[in-house]
């Protein structure tokens, strides 16, 4: 309330109303950012075996697979994976998704992935960096 307080006193009425509606959306991304870590298809936990193929549950407890493309960014502050060809993975008795339902939930997959350093422990960041500089291209 301060910040709205301080823009309507202190700025023209112009000014003051484009201030409020830069504020406005940058509380409602907010919001959405908080929101999105606790919907179904957030990530939860992400996965490379010892044959190089990475995989990441999301919130629902499915399991997914996925290949790494060559745009990923990875830097000390943070890493941002690019994913492609999405695949869950069926357990024997789960049921398949019907057509229409894919249809319809595919948009809300990842696409891309931020990790940030204090998402995980450092051991494992640097493992992860190390194998997507290196060890990602070869599979």
């Amino acid at each position: 309330m301060l910040v709205v307080f301080s823009l309507l006193y202190c700025l023209p009425a112009g000014w003051a109303a484009l201030g409020l509606f830069a504020y406005g959306l940058a509380c409602i991304w907010q919001w959405m950012q908080l929101a999105a870590t606790r919907w179904a298809w957030s990530v939860q936990s992400l996965r490379v075996d010892v044959f190089g193929h990475m995989t990441f549950t999301n919130a629902l407890g499915q399991t997914w697979s996925f290949r790494v493309l060559a745009d990923t960014v990875v830097h000390p502050a943070c890493i941002v994976i690019h994913l492609t060809d999405l695949v869950q993975q069926q357990e024997v008795s789960a049921v398949p998704d019907h057509p229409r339902q894919k249809f319809f939930t595919d948009w809300l997959h990842p696409k891309r992935l931020l990790i940030l350093p204090d998402q995980a422990d450092a051991s494992s960041l640097k493992a992860l960096r190390a194998w997507l500089k290196w060890g990602a291209h070869e599979h």
